[in-house]
């Protein structure tokens, strides 16, 4: 006759008892970042970044051929269509520096994908300049 040991558990290798312990020691969800009271958002900064690669996307378009003309005039004009962007970006410009001291975690994520792309352009105009 066999004995049964349905009582007794099983005995778990040292893989399971390692999962396991994993497994109590992840939260079952990310923790949120706290949110701060009377925090600023960053629609100025943000604003004034987008004001400022429209700019630099109208330099970037002069410089490309190498010389500055009268040619490039047309270009500049075209910022004139982009007016109500340029105006927003200026506007309330003096609220910039107060939004980047009072940064949270989500908005530092933000302020940095939006800078990025512009200081990679402003590098590119900068070499461009020089080189004219």
């Amino acid at each position: 006759m066999e004995k049964k040991n349905e009582n007794k558990p099983l005995k778990k290798n040292k893989a399971e008892k390692i999962v396991e312990k994993e497994r109590c020691l992840v939260p079952k969800e990310a923790p949120k970042p706290p949110v701060i009271e009377g925090s600023l958002d960053l629609k100025e900064t943000l604003e004034m970044l987008k004001g400022f690669d429209l700019l630099l996307d109208c330099g970037l378009a002069i410089v490309k051929d190498g010389k500055v003309n009268w040619k490039d005039a047309a270009t500049a004009l075209k910022l004139l269509k982009q007016f109500e962007v340029i105006k927003d970006a200026a506007k309330d410009v003096s609220l910039i520096p107060d939004e980047l001291k009072d940064l949270d975690q989500n908005e530092i994520v933000i302020f940095a994908r939006e800078l990025y792309p512009i200081h990679k352009k402003l590098k590119e105009f900068i070499l461009k300049v020089k080189s004219l």
